[in-house]
């Protein structure tokens, strides 16, 4: 509820001081703060608002428009597959990641920039170390190299990227000739070697045909001993397999017989109820995740599952410790070991019966060419070992020849293991700045920074700015609001002079809710004052003064202020012989009163200063003047210095009937009010409440400002005012 324009009886205040500390604080928490207040904050600090989010965002754009524009070239190489295989298979995905992790590091070397730098010594001079800054090397698919250049310009970076992708496959050209070149020289020797031994085994067989007399007519018979040394040797090769099988199978044999089929292991003791409390425990956690969504921590039903799942957790721990204290079981379990040794028996055991029948098969063989050649010569034989040698060192020989062709074709088709598949061109658009991309991000700095800096002085201030604020502070309610004018000090009769401003307006409105609050608890005398100076109390009292005799109310407004005293310069009157003279009894206080020239109103200055102000204000004197006073006016307003300056105020607030406190809009903190509060009630006066001054328009939803004002038309003001003011 807005408790703008409501009178305060001075007995209730909602307001705790805080006991044993200097600061004073509210009743309660404050309440969270609305959206809509935040909109307030933003619209009452809008040019703060608005000159952060300006010199921001100037400063973001202005840095980004001194930085260089740089620009990205881009050229793309192919690794191709037979430079990254191995051993001429297929190669695997791992494979082909790491040739190309390999390729990658190449590219990035000193080696490959050296390159580059000599094939751009032509026409760029640029050094290995500027290369390697301004290189990017990143992968693209499963086999291409991507090659990035950034430089201010974009010609020169299209050159460099260009250059960098020739070295590298210069490079990769040089390497896979030089790989080659090793693999045909290996080739050679491979040549070279068998060629000697198939004319070594050549050279054997015509010797020892020459040495025992065979000729070409017996090659028949040479043929068939060959025949049955191959079957011979084929037999003895497999019943030699055959042997070693059946020795592993007896080794595996004498192990599984020296291996325990079973073992003994220790187990810890299994518990049911151990299991059934963590699935309860998993339960409930679940249950507490699935409430908190729609209750807060502190709401019974999240208690009362939270005191349930710390109770589960005792008796499962409980549990446990009784479990731990038990002896542990003694198991006896199958023993993988002689599991392992009777499945590599079987496969033995199958590998010898595969080896059987071969064995006799070739055996059978053997012996049908024994039957055919009964009586081989044993010449025959070894004539036949040295055509066996011959042919394999033939064979050796022709492989070795084939692959020396095959690389002698490849060498010469060779081109290297990378081609281009895109080449560099100079770029048209640069990669940063991006003035859009900027302009987003400078556009969401400025606003954060400007929307932060406007919070953090809303939550930092600790002036009041409204009625809301007075009231959380000391609960004192807000009599009116005087818009903020120009000029005071010069415009003091501001409602005599201004008639229908929004200034006098104001006064208007105060005076109304001034004569409401004395129908509730009448009052004779009035004191206005403020926290401070320079609020405009006087200028409060003046027009307030004014605004109270124009409704017909004789008035009699006093300058207390016995140390600044304002009213002399306010009204044409003389500042002697005043208030100071008629308590001292120099003047009686009918001659101190002067006419104001206003209808209805009297002015007593404060004349010369005394020496003891605030005990002359505070002196039977004092009290006598303010009786005699009433007989003069009907209404009594006293203008007094600033309460938290000196103590005349306070000494003077005991005498009067009602105090009202002026109040400058953002520039009283909220303590000082309290203090003035304080001070007021124990001196035992009565604050009526408080008249907002200068206040800005659009400060908040408890004062509007119009671009129009409700006033008669011109014509109509000179009829009823009798001039031309405004």
């Amino acid at each position: 509820m807005n408790n703008s324009l409501v009178p305060w009886d001075g007995a209730a205040r909602p307001t705790r001081y805080a006991e044993a500390s200097d600061e004073w604080g509210p009743a309660s928490p404050e309440p969270a703060v609305a959206p809509v207040e935040y909109l307030r904050a933003l619209s009452k600090r809008r040019r703060a608002f608005v000159v952060t989010f300006v010199l921001v965002l100037g400063a973001i754009m202005g840095a980004s428009s001194w930085q260089p524009r740089v620009y990205r070239a881009t050229a793309k190489v192919q690794v191709l597959e037979s430079a990254v295989g191995s051993g001429g298979n297929r190669p695997t995905a791992e494979e082909r990641s790491m040739a190309l992790e390999t390729e990658l590091k190449v590219l990035r070397s000193s080696v490959l920039a050296e390159k580059a730098a000599a094939l751009l010594a032509e026409t760029d001079k640029i050094s290995v170390d500027e290369i390697m800054a301004r290189l990017i090397i990143t992968t693209e698919d499963p086999d291409v190299l991507v090659i990035r250049v950034e430089h201010t310009d974009p010609e020169r970076a299209a050159r460099i990227a260009n250059a960098v992708q020739d070295a590298y496959i210069a490079h990769n050209a040089e390497f896979s000739r030089a790989e080659m070149m090793g693999t045909r020289l290996y080739l050679e020797q491979q040549v070279q070697q068998a060629q000697a031994e198939l004319n070594r085994a050549n050279r054997a067989i015509v010797r020892f045909k020459a040495r025992h007399g065979i000729r070409d007519t017996d090659l028949n018979e040479v043929r068939r001993a060959q025949d049955l040394l191959t079957a011979t040797m084929e037999a003895d090769r497999v019943r030699a397999e055959l042997n070693s099988a059946r020795a592993v199978l007896r080794g595996l044999q004498r192990r599984l017989a020296m291996t325990k089929p079973t073992i003994r292991t220790t187990q810890t003791r299994a518990d049911p109820a151990v299991e059934g409390l963590n699935k309860l425990i998993a339960d409930t956690e679940v249950e507490i995740a699935s409430e908190s969504t729609m209750y807060e921590d502190d709401h019974p039903r999240i208690v009362t599952l939270r005191r349930k799942l710390q109770e589960l957790r005792r008796m499962a721990d409980e549990r446990a410790r009784k479990l731990s204290e038990l002896p542990p079981v003694q198991v006896e379990e199958p023993n993988p070991a002689y599991e392992s040794l009777k499945e590599q028996i079987r496969q033995q055991e199958t590998q010898v019966e595969m080896l059987r029948p071969q064995v006799a098969a070739l055996e059978a063989s053997a012996a049908r060419l024994q039957v055919r050649t009964p009586e081989t010569p044993a010449v025959l034989l070894e004539l036949a070992r040295l055509e066996n040698v011959r042919d394999v060192a033939d064979k050796s020989y022709t492989g070795a020849l084939e692959g020396l062709r095959d690389a002698d074709l490849k060498l010469a088709g060779k081109r290297g293991g990378a081609r281009k598949i895109d080449v560099a061109r100079p770029p048209r658009v640069p990669i940063r700045p991006r003035p859009l991309q900027t302009l987003a991000i400078a556009l969401a700095v400025a606003l954060m920074a400007a929307v932060s800096l406007v919070l953090v002085q809303e939550h930092t201030r600790s002036s009041v700015d409204g009625p809301d604020e007075l009231s959380g502070a000391v609960g004192m309610p807000t009599l009116g609001f005087i818009p903020a004018a120009r000029n005071t000090r010069d415009r003091m009769q501001i409602t005599t002079t201004e008639h229908w401003s929004r200034v006098s307006e104001g006064f208007r409105m105060v005076h109304a809710s001034l004569v409401f609050a004395s129908r509730r608890t009448p009052f004779r005398t009035l004191m206005l004052t403020s926290a401070t100076a320079r609020e405009g109390k006087s200028f409060c009292a003046t027009n307030l003064a004014v605004v109270y005799a124009q409704s017909g109310t004789r008035t009699l407004l006093i300058d207390a202020d016995l140390r600044r005293p304002t009213q002399h310069h306010s009204f044409p009157v003389e500042l002697t012989p005043g208030l100071s003279a008629v308590l001292a009894g120099d003047v009686s206080l009918a001659d101190a009163i002067r006419p104001s020239g206003i209808p209805n109103l009297q002015v007593l200055p404060s004349g010369l200063p005394p020496l003891n102000p605030a005990g002359l204000l505070g002196s039977e004197a004092m009290a006598q003047l303010i009786e005699t006073a009433r007989e003069h006016a009907d209404l009594v307003i006293f203008d007094t210095p600033p309460a938290l300056a000196v103590a005349d105020a306070a000494v003077l607030s005991a005498q009067v009937d009602a105090t009202v406190l002026v109040v400058a809009q953002g520039r009283v903190p909220g303590r000082a009010i309290a203090e003035i509060s304080r001070m007021v009630d124990a001196a035992g006066g009565r604050i009526l409440g408080a008249v907002f001054n200068r206040v800005r328009p659009g400060s908040g939803s408890w004062y509007y400002s119009y671009s129009y004002s409700y006033r008669p038309s011109k014509q109509d003001q000179k009829l009823l005012t009798g001039s031309g003011g405004a």
